[in-house]
This record gives C-alpha cells, structure tokens and sequence, in this order.
C-alpha cells in the first residue's frame, strides 16, 4: 500500500514538474475537451491508469492557466490602488 502510494505520489510530482516547466501552448478549450475524452474513456480500472493520469495532466494545464490569469489580475488591481 505504502509504494502504491508513494509511486503515485512520485508520479504526480514528476507530472507537475513537467507541467510546470512545459509551456502551455495549448488553448485551454482544447485542454478541457482533452481532460473530458480521457476521463470518458478511462475507468478505475489499472489499464487505464496512464489515460487517467493524461487527463490530470490537462486538468492541470487548466488550473494554472487560471493561477497566472488570478495572478495578472491581482497585479493590475494592485497597480491600480497604487495609483
């Protein structure tokens, strides 16, 4: 139980290194509808633990799109009020 989760803990953080070092050049509409076929595809089935873990992958491109876009607008807000 113990390496079962330390291998997905592993894995989801060389995922997110791999996110967060990757640029995200791809629209978030086209990351959404990715994320959405997977997780249509995919069950809790072994098998498809890759396909799952692609779909985080996407989802994870979505959320910190919308990190940098909650970022710029807390920056303009504070650029506004210091002026």
């Amino acid at each position: 139980m113990k390496k079962g989760v330390m291998f997905f803990g592993l894995l989801f953080a060389g995922s997110w290194l791999h996110v967060s070092s990757a640029s995200a050049g791809e629209s978030m509409g086209d990351a959404a509808r990715k994320a959405q076929e997977i997780h249509e595809l995919a069950t809790s089935d072994v098998i498809y633990v890759q396909d799952e873990l692609k779909a985080l992958y996407y989802q994870n491109l979505q959320i910190i799109d919308l990190l940098k876009q909650i970022r710029d607008i807390l920056d303009t807000k504070l650029e506004n009020t210091k002026k």
